[in-house]
């Protein structure tokens, strides 16, 4: 049995000649030939990246199963698949597109007990898993006489030769035959592919050639004549119904986006639906993968302390065998555009100082930060005002972007706020309600025993109380979580009391009020509103330039406007009196222009409560 065997390898060893030399030009085979070792059969993956052959190693009474990869641009040391290889023969390996399934045939030996039997070769397929192989099960549809099987980039349509028995035919010759697989574990029925068409010739040693629109199957006729027997490579377009359903074939490189250098990189290939990992093929930079029709697919493509990229494939309803080239790029460093925002007021917060300096650069528009990816990075943003806040980026786990924005936001400090009301007369302690306006930034609010105040704004305080002439007090609040204490004293409304009203200015030598001074003449409609049975006088002054009838006149005028002003916004006339005082009754002497300033003025007097 085994003088026959040797016969059939030798066969096979020439019909295969045109693979293993392909092989050869990616790996050196033949140095392992010349080291004794007897090459059977070989399988390039789609991406010429892995070579998977059966051989006779020398010292071994048994052909066993190797693989090899291409790493840095060379192929490693063949390394022995454990776990396929048996005390048989192991033959004729195919390797799957996707590097997910090993087909081969182990040579089974004849029945001892069986005189009729004969040893058997049965297609067994080997599932990966991980770095390693499971054992190999022999498919349903082998019967015990097939060989050469060849796997098509799509991982289910099979070829291979059998001496299975063939009807009408006696001498049982070997002939070319097609199968697909139903689901994961189920086969079609072989088909015919080609049979020889006299006796004494055989076909096997089965290879794919031409392009993927019209390919080619290649085989080896064995032609038997007496007893001389001779080998021809022969071509036969393969029908369109035993041809590989549709691929897509996603090549191209990876490279890195610095120095712009093919990165060895692994592409993990994923069924988009299910998240199901499919397969993960490495590659030294430049990629060759067939997606076959059927699903849809998610790739992500990545390197040890690189970033990230993913790729979406829908290849569920394919028509025809396409190809997609992509270049692509993966980075070192991951590059982060930081927006602050203040945590209150949703507001973006400029200038804001990030630590470690070197990684970061701060700007009126956020902070730019960029990152090793590999690393922990602990960042610190700070700015005076605010609590500093620290962030952790762990970039060793999964980076999917090279460029990505992040919002953060920064509470303010704030310090405690504490008001105390008195009367400015008596000193005795009097409750009022504080309104509290922020001048940098829209924020209005009532005081509590919980107030606080943001550290360096600026505050109106409106205070009021029941009978008592409201007050506005301006505070600054500085950085500092100090508790901010005011104590502010407020005046009874009393009959016959004087108030100044500042700010109240005319145009030259007019009546015609500025708009500067409707501020001011604002508190006194609010006086009047809060206390609705107040009545008052306006009493307009003026300086001692100019005659006294002149003055008395423009004083009046002045008085009146103030008036037409306040009764425009609400308030009844019959609840105010205007007089015009001219320069009778200066505040200070006449003697500068600052005085003159203080004496042209608008008082209100407190007529009734």
């Amino acid at each position: 049995m085994r003088i026959r065997l040797s016969i059939l390898l030798l066969s096979v060893c020439l019909c295969v000649s045109a693979q293993i030399q392909q092989a050869q030009r990616e790996m050196e085979l033949n140095d392992l030939q010349q080291l004794g070792w007897v090459i059977q059969s070989s399988s390039l993956s789609f991406d010429k990246n892995t070579i998977v052959f059966a051989a006779l190693k020398p010292g071994e009474t048994n052909y066993n199963l190797y693989i090899s990869r291409k790493v840095n641009l060379k192929w490693d040391k063949p390394a022995p698949l454990l776990t396929l290889n048996t005390a048989y023969d192991e033959l004729w390996a195919s390797l799957s597109s996707d590097e997910n399934n090993i087909y081969f045939v182990r040579r089974l030996p004849a029945n001892p007990a069986d005189k009729k039997s004969e040893e058997q070769y049965m297609i067994y397929i080997a599932t990966r898993n991980g770095d390693t192989w499971d054992n190999g099960q022999a498919l349903a549809i082998s019967n015990g006489n097939d060989i050469a099987p060849l796997i098509l980039p799509d991982n289910q349509t099979l070829l291979f030769a059998s001496k299975r028995p063939i009807e009408g035919r006696k001498d049982q010759p070997y002939a070319l035959y097609f199968t697909r697989r139903l689901g994961k574990h189920n086969w079609y029925l072989p088909e015919l592919i080609a049979v020889p068409e006299e006796k004494g010739v055989n076909y096997y040693g089965i290879a794919l050639s031409g392009s993927a629109a019209e390919p080619t199957l290649r085989f080896t006729k064995q032609s038997c004549i007496r007893k001389d027997t001779t080998y021809s490579t022969e071509y036969l377009p393969l029908p369109e119904n035993y041809r590989a359903l549709p691929v897509l074939t996603l090549s191209g490189s990876v490279k890195d986006a610095d120095n712009q250098k093919y990165m060895p990189n692994a592409i993990s290939v994923y069924n988009a639906i299910t998240s199901q990992q499919i397969t993960t093929l490495n590659n030294d930079g430049r990629f060759h993968i067939a997606l076959p029709v059927g699903q849809k697919y998610l790739l992500d493509v990545t390197a040890p302390n690189y970033s990230h990229i993913y790729l979406e494939y829908d290849c569920s309803e394919l028509k025809n065998d396409s190809a997609i080239t992509q270049q692509l790029t993966l980075s070192k460093r991951l590059y982060i555009h930081v927006n602050i925002f203040d945590a209150e007021m949703q507001t973006p917060i400029a200038h804001v100082q990030c630590k470690p300096l070197n990684l970061s650069r701060s700007g009126k528009d956020g902070v730019d930060i960029t990152l090793p990816i590999g690393e922990v990075h602990t960042l610190q943003f700070s700015k005076q005002g605010y609590a500093p806040r620290e962030l952790t980026i762990d970039t060793r786990k999964e980076v999917l972007l090279s460029s990505s924005e992040l919002d953060i936001d920064l509470a303010p400090g704030k310090a405690p706020l504490f008001v105390s009301l008195y009367d400015l007369d008596t000193k005795e302690g009097i409750s009022g309600i504080v309104q509290i306006t922020n001048q940098n930034r829209e924020e209005r609010f009532t005081y509590s025993d919980s107030t606080r105040l943001r550290q360096g704004d600026s505050y109106v305080l409106n205070v009021s109380s029941p009978g008592y002439l409201y007050q506005d007090t301006t505070i600054h609040v500085p950085y500092s979580d100090a508790t901010q204490v005011y104590y502010i004293g407020l005046r009874e409304i009393k009959r016959d009391l004087v108030l100044q009203l500042h700010n109240i200015q005319f145009e030259y030598n007019s009546a015609s009020l500025l708009e500067s001074s409707y501020g001011e003449l604002e508190k006194i409609i609010r006086l009047l509103n809060e206390n609705p049975a107040l009545t008052i006088e306006l009493s307009a002054h003026t300086d001692d330039l100019g005659t006294d009838k002149y003055n008395d006149m423009l004083s009046k005028r002045r008085g009146e406007a103030v008036l037409k002003y306040l009764v425009k916004h609400g308030i009844d006339a019959s609840r105010v009196t205007t007089v015009g005082h001219g320069k009778r009754k200066p505040l200070v002497p006449n003697d500068s222009e600052e005085n003159r300033a203080i004496n042209r003025r608008v008082e209100v007097k407190i007529l009734g409560i």
